[in-house]
């Protein structure tokens, strides 16, 4: 069974399909970090932890935080699978050699390419430990950037009111904690050839960053 279908083409950096089975759903556990200041906009996060990830395998490489990125999944929302059953099968498949597309094939990675995911829910997940890079199939250096992915294939739907609102507290939140400029905050199109995040959630990015340019009110 299919429980989160990445695009097997070019257009979305993780491009990968996950077909494990279903797995009995680990309890979400919410935890604010105490090394962070106060006021630094902590979301809720559903920890490593709570959804079950493995421990990464070598070859992470350390990142110094200079922009963060917002990308799509490429995959239609799919309500009737459980968050963390899809991230650890999403880790599953990160961490072996596998195809991506006709004649291509992606390295085995350390851990999953991205460093939080949000679900059509608006449930926010951490990913790979934001202090290491991503991985990431298309033409560009993920080094430096924090990566942040929403479930959803955004050519051909809309992300969710509530994925929106996770979108903007993880940006705030990543923002502050890492010094990273408004200006900063791009989208996948803008660093390699790729449609990723897709049209839709493309569309929404520049109100979302204009919120966050002025500030509280």
């Amino acid at each position: 069974m299919t429980v989160w279908s990445y695009s097997r083409d070019r257009r979305c950096g993780i491009a990968c399909s996950a077909t494990l089975a279903a797995a009995t759903l680990v309890c979400s556990t919410f935890v604010a970090d105490a090394r962070e200041p106060l006021g630094s906009a902590r979301p809720q996060i559903v920890t490593r932890q709570s959804w079950g990830a493995k421990p990464a395998l070598p070859g992470l490489v350390p990142q110094k935080i200079i922009g963060i990125i917002v990308h799509h999944t490429a995959a239609k929302q799919n309500t009737r699978v459980p968050f963390p059953t899809k991230l650890r099968n999403l880790q599953s498949y990160s961490q072996q050699i596998a195809e991506f597309a006709p004649g291509r094939r992606k390295p085995a990675w350390p851990d999953l390419p991205y460093h939080f995911y949000i679900d059509a829910s608006g449930t926010i997940a951490e990913g790979r430990d934001v202090r290491f890079a991503g991985s990431t199939n298309t033409n560009y250096d993920p080094s430096g950037y924090v990566q942040v992915a929403l479930e959803g294939n955004f050519d051909v739907e809309q992300p969710t009111a509530p994925q929106l609102e996770a979108l903007k507290k993880v940006l705030l939140w990543q923002s502050i904690v890492h010094g990273v400029p408004v200006d900063r905050i791009t989208i996948h199109k803008q660093h390699a050839s790729t449609a990723c995040p897709g049209k839709n959630l493309a569309a929404a990015i520049p109100g979302l960053l204009a919120i966050l340019k002025a500030g509280p009110r």
